[in-house]
């Protein structure tokens, strides 16, 4: 007899990696870090934070957490789910949207972050957009 022995390491789910996003609610123009993002980026509340968009390629969009935070979005506790923290800019969140071409300003768009990496002396986070990224079409 060969006996398969089941226990509480070979039988327990994989913890699911948590993905780092951000999600954008473009009716109050909030914009809000998820857990696992603060912790890759090591932001709270109170830090403060700036998002950059490629002038070459307008739906491409980056976060830098720059040392000082005069220039930055302070960030705050999210009123609704204390863990995450966020700002608002409703001009901002429309910006960041319509630079993809996505036009339901109903429901809230939840983006990625992907790895960092630098440029020119800044350490930025990429926000994937391509999941929402519309191609324009043509009238005729």
């Amino acid at each position: 007899m060969v006996l398969i022995e089941y226990n509480i390491n070979n039988c327990m789910p994989k913890r699911q990696h948590k993905a780092a996003t951000i999600t954008i609610y473009p009716n109050k123009g909030a914009i809000n870090f998820s857990v696992q993002t603060q912790r890759n980026l090591g932001i709270i509340a109170g830090n403060s934070i700036v998002l950059m968009q490629d002038k070459n390629i307008s739906s491409d969009w980056y976060i830098h957490v720059p040392k000082d935070k005069e220039n930055g979005f302070v960030l705050k506790h999210n009123s609704s789910k204390k863990d995450t923290v966020g700002f608002s800019n409703k001009l901002l969140a429309l910006t960041i949207l319509k630079s993809c071409n996505h036009t339901d300003f109903e429901k809230s768009v939840k983006l990625n972050v992907g790895e960092p990496f630098h440029d020119e002396g800044l350490l930025l986070w990429p926000i994937i957009t391509a999941p929402i990224v519309k191609k324009e079409t043509n009238a005729l």
